[in-house]
């Protein structure tokens, strides 16, 4: 049974997730402060929130392509999911955001400990409306918490 690719991507998970925890570590009282000026226009809390609701939706899409199911719609709207989601989890606070990333990438890590590297190979649509393979999705999982967690420091240093 080779693990070597799945290994490869928690660590890269690892990574990515240690970084976003050292930048959202750094906020301090300025967990309400607005972090974007265009799009979303969130908060860091409010960030957090999203990575919170994108790590279990990432979970449920590489869990249901592994079943050879499909779980996004064709026709999703990722930009309104993302808005509402965070509208709908708006009393989460930071620490609990933390928290539950912390539970969702814990199920992951369950899921992929019996799994070999041949099913890295199923497909499944993302979020993002594109077709990928479970090792493709781990790797948006990837740069998506590096994405942000370079804005938070970006953020934190101007602010500073």
């Amino acid at each position: 049974m080779s693990r070597t690719q799945i290994e490869a991507l928690q660590d890269q998970l690892a990574q990515a997730r240690a970084h976003l925890l050292d930048a959202l570590s750094r906020v301090g009282d300025r967990v309400d402060a607005q972090i974007y000026s265009e799009g979303a226009q969130w908060t860091v809390r409010q960030l957090a929130i999203h990575l919170m609701i994108a790590d279990q939706g990432h979970n449920n899409m590489i869990f249901a392509a592994a079943r050879g199911e499909n779980i996004i719609p064709e026709d999703y709207d990722l930009e309104r999911f993302n808005r509402r989601s965070v509208e709908k989890a708006a009393e989460v606070s930071l620490e609990q955001a933390i928290e539950r990333m912390s539970e969702s990438r814990r199920a992951l890590l369950e899921w992929l400990a019996d799994k070999d590297d041949s099913v890295l190979a199923h497909e499944g649509r993302h979020a993002s409306l594109h077709m990928m393979t479970i090792a493709q999705m781990m790797g948006v999982m990837v740069g998506h918490e590096r994405g942000h967690a370079d804005d938070i420091l970006r953020f934190l240093g101007a602010a500073s």
